[in-house]
């Protein structure tokens, strides 16, 4: 496989870091220009954000510590591995938190993810490190094929970008280890617990003969919370992040003729354990995550409030069918239940689109309205529903 030497870029005044794939190599440095913006010629941002502790006395050229950015498995190589058996997180970037708490992954544009995509659009990722005295270790996932565009405000797939919380003093091995960029780090699987459900859409009609349906394809992602502990047990997880799950299966919720509803699928958590060493093999840092791993098959409904937000509506003619399947639904803060598990649930996400759609009929009586939460309807609505 070609192309395995990884880039970093630091924002502002920031070092270049190279960080080398399956920890074959050492990460080296290159200099940056100082004050340039954007990433070096040739490379492209893949993750960015800033630290939310950051300090307020200190300049932007000021250093205050570094970041790795660790690849998972591809889905299925995760799901598939035996319960104790080490699979490797590999580095594929460094970058270096500025005195403004900011940081900035980058790769070679062109860089080939496939191994880590499994088929799908997205790779998951951890970022890990120390800044200013505080560790650092947050869930996200990026996409499988980076490239310019990904920057622009009306990307496809756009760049993500995140805030960052410490892990905390309960979960912090900052005292210990000033930095993983060095350290070769390993996943597996610690518990496997019974499927819990995760909220993945919301419809809502109140137009007497119409409808809403939401339609949850083969092939569908949704984002669910990541929680994080250094112990494990019961009570000390926190919620660090999510990671994208890619569904296998099709459910076609019932239609929704009068009221409003939430939608869930059921997905097997995991906890796995994430342990990092030295380069001679000595134990530096161990933490547990908490994510799904897998869709079951099954799902439910329940009754919910319908939003009263009216200011993002748009007129539907009679006997007219609208189709969802490009805009951004709403974050469910903890739509992922979890909390019989580990003590707090978890967050949910399934934006609308070619696999995950919602479909609004007005009846041949009577036209109707499409009113989303947050935005209208084509845009990032959040949630919708269908009116009178």
């Amino acid at each position: 496989m070609r192309g395995w030497d990884f880039h970093m870029k630091r924002t502002l005044e920031l070092s270049i870091s190279t960080a080398a794939i399956l920890g074959l190599c050492a990460f080296g440095v290159t200099p940056a220009h100082a004050g340039s913006e954007g990433p070096p010629e040739g490379e492209v941002v893949v993750l960015q954000g800033e630290i939310a502790a950051a300090p307020s006395d200190v300049s932007a050229s000021t250093d205050l510590g570094n970041m790795t950015l660790f690849a998972w498995p591809a889905e299925e190589v995760l799901a598939a591995a035996a319960p104790g058996e080490a699979v490797k997180l590999t580095p594929i970037a460094t970058a270096e938190v500025n005195g403004d708490g900011e940081f900035s992954f980058t790769v070679p544009e062109g860089t080939d993810f496939d191994r880590f995509a499994g088929g799908t659009d997205h790779i998951n990722v951890s970022m890990a490190g120390v800044a200013d005295g505080e560790e650092y270790w947050y869930s996200t996932s990026i996409n499988a094929e980076p490239t310019e565009a990904d920057s622009e405000p009306d990307a496809e797939n756009p760049l993500p970008e995140v805030e960052v919380s410490p892990t905390g003093d309960d979960n912090s091995t900052a005292s210990t280890l000033d930095t993983y960029s060095d350290k070769a780090c390993y996943t597996s699987t610690a518990a496997t617990y019974s499927a819990k459900t995760a909220q993945v859409g919301y419809t809502a009609n109140s137009l007497t003969g119409g409808s809403a349906q939401l339609k949850f394809s083969s092939g569908a992602t949704a984002k669910f919370g990541v929680g994080i502990s250094s112990s494990g047990a019961y009570g000390s997880f926190s919620a660090s992040g999510t990671t994208t799950l890619t569904s296998n299966l099709t459910i076609a919720f019932g239609a929704t003729t009068s009221g409003a509803r939430t939608h869930h699928v059921y997905l097997v958590p995991k906890k796995y354990k994430v342990y990092c060493e030295s380069n001679a093999g000595i134990p530096i840092s161990t933490k547990y995550e908490l994510r799904p791993a897998s869709y079951t098959g099954g799902s439910a409904s329940s009754s919910s409030a319908t939003f009263s937000t009216n200011a993002y509506c748009t007129p539907s003619e009679k006997n007219t069918t609208t189709t969802i399947d490009d805009s951004t639904a709403s974050t469910m803060s903890l739509g992922f239940k979890t909390s019989t598990i580990i003590g707090v649930d978890l967050s949910s996400q399934s934006g609308f689109n070619k696999n995950t759609s919602l479909v609004l009929k007005t009846p041949a009586a009577a036209p109707g309205k499409i009113c989303g939460e947050k935005g209208y309807p084509g845009g990032t609505p959040g949630r919708v529903k269908l009116k009178p």
